[in-house]
């Protein structure tokens, strides 16, 4: 996670440089420049002109859905059919457009989106085999191998989820560990499984897996390759 989290740094700077430009307003201005002017009493006159162009963007994008099919290879177009249906029950439950849309969007302003498709069990009336979901991820969420080639990553050793959750939630979905989490203090208290100095976390690094004040920490997802004979 340290490692991904300082090769993203440049591009975190930018992406979020670029979000607040796309949200307008006084979000498009520097802290101190806005200070000076409020100290002048002059006003932040503000146009936006970036926002029109990313909506056109996302309006042509959206123009352009195009629903997922599927055709025999010399096999029963009745199973084809079938396959088409189920395929565009799974999207019209998990609002594909919305989520597609979200992430081209994402793509636009910062020069990256993610999708997450995946069994989920959590919410599911199908124990047995789950339901397929597909969801948007925010980007500041995502971080990959840095030394990965493709664009999608997947030559990467590893994928990291990385998710904000309150510690109330965290121990519900983690009780073998809920003594762990005590107000956003565990990476630094030294009788924890989890302290900085067990897990080699260091200080500068805090603040982006625990929020005391919040009361909210960090759980980190991994996905990781294996060699196996």
């Amino acid at each position: 996670f340290a490692i991904s989290f300082k090769a993203q740094d440049k591009w975190r700077i930018e992406a979020e440089e670029a979000y607040r430009f796309v949200e307008g307003r006084e979000q498009q201005w520097e802290p101190q420049d806005l200070a000076t002017l409020r100290l002048e009493k002059r006003p932040a006159n503000t146009w936006n002109m970036i926002l029109p162009k990313i909506n056109i963007l996302s309006g042509l994008m959206r123009g352009q859905d195009l629903d997922i099919m599927a055709y025999p290879r010399g096999g029963d177009e009745e199973i084809a059919r079938a396959m088409t249906d189920q395929i565009k029950y799974v999207m019209d439950i998990n609002h594909q457009q919305q989520e597609t849309t979200a992430m081209f969007d994402d793509a636009a302003i910062c020069g990256i989106g993610w999708a997450e498709i995946m069994h989920d069990y959590e919410y599911s009336d199908d124990l047995l085999f789950g339901d397929i979901t597909l969801s948007r991820l925010i980007p500041f969420t995502i971080f990959p191998d840095p030394n990965h080639q493709r664009y999608d990553a997947q030559d990467g050793e590893f994928i990291i989820k990385a998710l904000w959750m309150t510690e109330d939630h965290a121990k519900q979905l983690f009780p073998k560990s809920k003594e762990e989490f005590k107000s956003g203090e565990w990476l630094s208290i030294q009788g924890s499984k989890m302290a900085t100095t067990l897990v080699g976390t260091p200080t500068w690094l805090q603040n982006q897996l625990y929020d005391s004040k919040r009361k909210m920490v960090r759980i980190l997802d991994v996905w990781y390759k294996e060699t196996t004979d």
